[in-house]
This record gives structure tokens, C-alpha cells and sequence, in this order.
């Protein structure tokens, strides 16, 4: 079976356990020299933060655009007034208005098209906050850290501002585990919040493909690409979060189509990351049609699936443990079998609709002559990849078996937990062995090939998850530091 071999990709996040947070009390340095960037367009409804942004009015900035109403303009207007916000007036053609096509337009000093200034900041720092987010520390010791450990861009822990139905918990519980992930990989940027130098997020939306769904992650995701150093600061953030199950829905569908996105139209660029890979790519979409018959083959096995997705949850995500873990997997296997395909087809509209399919593409990068990545990085983690993919097709589906091996799944005894154990311990001895059987092997040689590439795998997993470097960037030597650094300060000036 497939379905219990995949609790193993809840144990992702154990590493997370080993991994060092900075410690913002050990923040020496503060920075006020940031811009505070919101965007916000169509209704002034949307905008429920003010009472903390008026704690940075001079920082502030309302991003807009120029196809707004009258009365949004006179409303928008009269606000920055009040409170000594800066506005931001983009003109936003040729795609739909979203926060990433004002960004872009907001942080780019020359507008090629118009030939004309539309806007200039000249803080070191861009730190981008939703319109529904609040922070209950001092962002200039978010800006703080950035110095004080030579970050080029950041992303920060996101949590639910608001706990109380039982969709906020569930929610709340995944918001958790989620920032747990972000130690292991910094890159995955949120819309709710993020920080960057000026003209590292100005390469960085050079780059951007403006496509809405996951265009937040897309930021961070072209930042590791172009080796640009991104870590997590877990300063938190504060943001809303849908109170019911229909608004939850729509938000998802959203979320789903990014990652969509991310995990299929652009699965090109999860060579570098095999866990996504394995996990996105393959698990949750290619693999699809798999897990709906082994659920409906299988059906009085699921609750014994739960209990070991629960197990694996608790054990992965302990220091952010919580009672709703216990019915977190049947809320997780929701999305992943029903609200995942509500994501396509939002993805195939908003595609049709704008004609941009959201490709990921570097086309212009200020930092490449500091770039090194080698082709091993990208050969081991193929490897990694190929031997996990056969394991999974070749040791756990059972309508793969009887296709390959010409014979039906043999029948075992789940009537335990034990048994259950039993049979995992039977089909990681076995898939290779029943493979190598067409070879004609002898029991000693299959036995022994089997035990060499089991060990590869896991080393080479081990290697690749423990030891790697955080982004696939070679250190470099002193003097081309001491180039790269010229090189920022002619930027910078």
C-alpha cells in the first residue's frame, strides 16, 4: 500500500528540532531606515491594520493603483493625510491588479514603458505587511537582524491573530507547523510579511512573473534561485484568518492554485528541493488517481492511517504541539483529495483569463557573477529523487506491482498494528527483491544490491538534509568577497 508509507513526509519537519532560531533578545542592532509597503486597492474595507501603521506613519507607504474609483482616491487620500502615510500611485496594465504587479511597479524607480518617475524610496529596507497583519514587536529590530547577520532577504513567523472557531484551530495548527518548515527552508516567503534590501527585492521583482496565486513564495523562491541569502527572522506576524468553512474554501482555492503552480508548472525548479519534489509533485498530484483507489480499496484501513499520521505529526512538530493535531490529518486529507483540484481549475482560468502561466524564469540577475552551483548538486539530488520515486512506485502500489510483476498483490493480515508494521518491514525488503527477480539473481547478490542502494539512498538523504548548506551557494573565497561587497556599495550609492 501507498497510503501509510506517506506519514513518513510528516516527519519532514523533525529536522526543524535541530535547527537554531536567531534570538531576537540578542538583537544588538535596530534600523529604522525601512519602508513599511501595503497594498491596497478597490475598497478601503480591506485595510484593519491602521492603528498599528500609524506607529509607523513616517515608514508607511499605501499602494495603489492608478484605476481606482473617485471616491477610493478622495477615501485613500484623506487617510495618508490624517495619519502621515506616504500613497503610492501605480499604473497596472497588461495583467490583473493584484499585490505583486504593484510591488513591482511601486519599488521600480523608471517606468520603461511610460519613460517616467514614478516613485522613489530610498530606505535601505522594504518590508511588505498585508493590509490585515499587525506586528506587537519593534520592526527595527526586525530590520535589526537583517544587519546584524547579513540577511538579503528574510521571512518571518505568521500566525493566526485569532484562535477560537474550529477552523482558526486547524488553522492555527497548520500556520504552526508551516513556520516550523520555514527553518528548514527560509525562502518560502508569506504575503502577510517579509523583509529585504531595497535593491535585492528591486532584482527580485525584476524577475517576478506577477501571477497572483503563490506569488508570495515565488519572491523567495527567485531570491534562493539567485543566490541571494535568505533566512528567517521569527519576528511574529499577526494576520487574519478565515472564521468559516466557506471563506476558508475561497481562501484555500487560492492557495491551491499557487501551489499548483509551483509544484507542476514550474516542477522544473524543484530539482533543488527533493522533499518538494517527492512530496508536491509527485505524492500529492501525480500519484492522485493511486491514493483515491487504495482509500476506496482500503477504506477500513484509514483509521489506522490517521492514527499513524497523528503519531507523526506529534513527534515532528513537538515543540508546537496541540490537542487539534488529533483531528489535523483528516483536515489535511481534505485539501490534499478535494480542495487541491479546486486550486487547478482556479489555476486554469486565471491562466486563461490573463494569459500568463506564471513560469518562473531568471531573466536578469545583478548577483550571477557571485553565483556558483555546480552540476553534482543537482546530479545527487536527481539521484535522491529517482531512488525514492522507484521506492514508492515499485515497493507500495500495489496496481504497480501486478502491472510490473505480472501478478496480483498478495493479500496480508492489517488486523493489527503489528501487521501493519510487519507489512512495511516486508515491502522494504521485497520490492527490490521481487524486481531483481526478472534478472534471474541469485537470493545472496539481490540481497546484496539491495542493501547497497538502500544504504545510498538513505546517505545521500542524509547528506542532502543535514549537512547541505541552506541554499545551493558555494561560500566564496575572501577577494571575491571583497568584490561582491564593492560591487553592493556601487549599487547602493
Amino acid at each position: 500500500m501507498l497510503l501509510p508509507w506517506l506519514t513518513l513526509f510528516d516527519f519532514a519537519n523533525f529536522r526543524a528540532n535541530f535547527k537554531k532560531p536567531i534570538d531576537l533578545k540578542k538583537i544588538r542592532r535596530q534600523s529604522y531606515d525601512f519602508a513599511l509597503l501595503v497594498p491596497i486597492f478597490n475598497d478601503l474595507k480591506y485595510l484593519t491594520n491602521i492603528e498599528f501603521l500609524k506607529l509607523y506613519s513616517p515608514h508607511g507607504i499605501l499602494c495603489t493603483t492608478t484605476q481606482e474609483t473617485p471616491e477610493f482616491i478622495e477615501a485613500i487620500e484623506n487617510l495618508a493625510q490624517e495619519h502621515g502615510f506616504r500613497i503610492s500611485y501605480s499604473p497596472i496594465e497588461g495583467t490583473a491588479k493584484n499585490p505583486w504587479a504593484i510591488y513591482h511597479k511601486t519599488l521600480l524607480a523608471h517606468d520603461a514603458v511610460l519613460k517616467q518617475t514614478i516613485h522613489s524610496i530610498t530606505e535601505k529596507y522594504v518590508i511588505f505587511i498585508d493590509g490585515d497583519t499587525y506586528v506587537a514587536d519593534d520592526l527595527a529590530i526586525l530590520c535589526g537582524a537583517m544587519e546584524q547577520y547579513k540577511l538579503d532577504m528574510a521571512s518571518v513567523k505568521i500566525l493566526p491573530s485569532r484562535r477560537k472557531t474550529i477552523i482558526e484551530q486547524l488553522q492555527g495548527v497548520e500556520y504552526d507547523i508551516a513556520m516550523r518548515a520555514r527553518l528548514i527552508y527560509p525562502w518560502l516567503t508569506s504575503g502577510a510579511g517579509m523583509v529585504a534590501r531595497k535593491e535585492v527585492m528591486n532584482a527580485v521583482m525584476e524577475n517576478h512573473s506577477l501571477f497572483f496565486n503563490g506569488g508570495d513564495i515565488e519572491i523567495g523562491k527567485l531570491a534562493h534561485l539567485m543566490g541571494y541569502k535568505v533566512g528567517h527572522i521569527p519576528m511574529v506576524f499577526y494576520t487574519d484568518i478565515p472564521s468559516s468553512f466557506r471563506k476558508w474554501v475561497n481562501q484555500r482555492r487560492s492557495w491551491t492554485c499557487g501551489m499548483f503552480r509551483h509544484a507542476m508548472v514550474n516542477i522544473d525548479l524543484n530539482l533543488w528541493h527533493p522533499f518538494h519534489f517527492l512530496y508536491y509533485s509527485i505524492v500529492i498530484y501525480c500519484l492522485y488517481p493511486i491514493k483515491v483507489l487504495e482509500i476506496l480499496s482500503h477504506l477500513y484501513l484509514l483509521p489506522l492511517v490517521m492514527l499513524l499520521y497523528v503519531i507523526a505529526t506529534f513527534v515532528a512538530n513537538w515543540k508546537v504541539r496541540s490537542r487539534w493535531m488529533l483531528i489535523f490529518p483528516a483536515y489535511a486529507l481534505f485539501q490534499t483529495l478535494v480542495v487541491v483540484w479546486l486550486g487547478f481549475y482556479r489555476y486554469v482560468n486565471t491562466a486563461h483569463k490573463t494569459g500568463n502561466f506564471g513560469k518562473i524564469r531568471v531573466r536578469n540577475n545583478p548577483n550571477l557573477p557571485f553565483v556558483r552551483r555546480g552540476p553534482w548538486t543537482m546530479a545527487k539530488n536527481f539521484m535522491a529523487i529517482l531512488v525514492a520515486v522507484l521506492a514508492i512506485t515499485l515497493g507500495a502500489i500495489d496496481s504497480i506491482q501486478h502491472i510490473i510483476f505480472q501478478r496480483p498483490s498478495q493479500v496480508l493480515d492489517f488486523t493489527s498494528v503489528l501487521g501493519i508494521t510487519q507489512t512495511f518491514v516486508w515491502q522494504l525488503a521485497s520490492f527490490l527483491r521481487r524486481g531483481l527477480a526478472m534478472f534471474a539473481l541469485s537470493p545472496a547478490e539481490v540481497t546484496g544490491v539491495m542493501t547497497i542502494m538502500l544504504l545510498l539512498a538513505l546517505v545521500t538523504w542524509a547528506v542532502m538534509g543535514f549537512f547541505a548548506p541552506a541554499r545551493p551557494v558555494r561560500r566564496l573565497p575572501a577577494h571575491a568577497r571583497l568584490i561582491r561587497a564593492r560591487y553592493r556599495l556601487t549599487i547602493a550609492g
